[in-house]
C-alpha cells in the first residue's frame, strides 16, 4: 500500500509539473507574438500572418513619421540659408551704393545732381534691358545712375524684383541676347558690362573696367550674399578714353 501511495504522489507531482509547463508555453507564445510584431516593423521579410503584417505595417508607418521629422531638421542648403542685407527701394539701394563708391574714392564721370533716377517702364528696354511686359511682371522698382555727359559710357543700375526667383529671371534676361544693350551709346562703349543678384535685387554695371570691379565689390559688401557676377559684354581693342568712353572701333560682344 505504501508503494502505491508513493506512486500516486509521484504521479500527482508529475501532473502538476506538466500543468505548469503548459501554462509557461502559453505565456511564451504571447511573448513570441510581441517579438514578431517588432520584427515585422523592422523588416519587410517577416513571415507573420496577415494580422501581424498589418500591425507591422502600422509600426513601420510610425517609424517613417520619425524619419520625416529628421528630414525637417536637416540644415537648409547654402542657397536657402543665404539672406541678402539689402532693403528698400531701388533708388535707396543705388543711392547707398553710389555713396559707398564716393567714400571709397572711386573716380567716376560727372553725373547729374540728386538721387539716382527712377526707370520709366515705357523706356525700360533701352534703360535696363527689360521689355515693358517683363518689367511689369518682374519688377517692383528700378533706378539708374549715369554720366551727365553722353561722351562717357557709364551706367549703374539697381533693379528691385518681386522676389528672388524674379531676380534670377531678370538677370537671365538682361544678360542674354536682346537684353541689356551695352552698345546704345553713340561712338562710345563701356569697357565691361556685368550683372549680379542678391536676394530680390539685381545690379547691372556698364562702365570702365576698374569701376566695374569697384561697383561689384561695393555691392557684395553691402549685400552680404550674392549670386555669380556675370560679365556679359566686354570691349576688346582700341582706346576708349579715360572716362570709359571715346571714339573707338566696333566692340566685341560676349554671348
Amino acid at each position: 500500500m505504501k508503494i502505491k501511495k508513493y506512486i500516486c504522489i509521484v504521479l500527482a507531482i508529475i501532473m502538476l509539473c506538466l500543468v505548469a509547463a503548459c501554462g509557461g508555453n502559453e505565456n511564451g507564445s504571447g511573448n513570441s507574438n510581441g517579438s514578431n510584431y517588432g520584427d515585422t516593423s523592422n523588416s519587410s521579410n517577416s513571415g507573420g500572418g496577415g494580422s501581424s503584417n498589418s500591425q507591422g505595417s502600422d509600426g513601420g508607418g510610425s517609424g517613417n513619421s520619425g524619419g520625416a521629422g529628421d528630414t525637417e531638421n536637416t540644415p537648409p542648403t547654402a542657397d536657402e540659408d543665404a539672406q541678402s542685407n539689402l532693403a528698400g527701394t531701388a533708388v535707396e539701394v543705388l543711392d547707398q551704393l553710389v555713396t559707398a563708391l564716393d567714400e571709397m574714392g572711386v573716380e567716376m564721370p560727372p553725373r547729374l545732381p540728386g538721387p539716382p533716377a527712377e526707370v520709366d517702364p515705357d523706356m525700360s528696354q533701352n534703360t535696363v534691358g527689360l521689355s515693358e511686359t517683363d518689367y511689369g511682371r518682374l519688377v517692383v522698382s528700378a533706378a539708374h545712375s549715369q554720366a551727365a555727359i553722353g561722351t562717357f559710357a557709364h551706367q549703374i543700375i539697381i533693379i528691385q524684383a518681386t522676389d528672388e526667383r524674379a531676380a534670377t529671371e531678370v538677370k537671365r534676361i538682361v544678360t542674354s541676347d536682346g537684353g541689356y544693350n551695352a552698345e546704345k551709346w553713340i561712338c562710345v562703349f563701356p569697357e565691361r558690362a556685368v550683372a549680379v543678384e542678391s536676394g530680390s535685387y539685381v545690379l547691372i554695371a556698364a562702365v570702365r573696367a576698374d569701376i566695374v570691379d569697384a561697383v561689384v565689390a561695393a555691392f557684395m559688401e553691402m549685400a552680404g550674399n550674392t549670386g555669380e557676377a556675370v560679365t556679359f559684354w566686354e570691349f576688346i581693342g582700341g582706346d576708349i578714353g579715360a572716362g570709359g568712353g571715346g571714339m573707338a572701333p566696333a566692340p566685341l560682344p560676349i554671348g
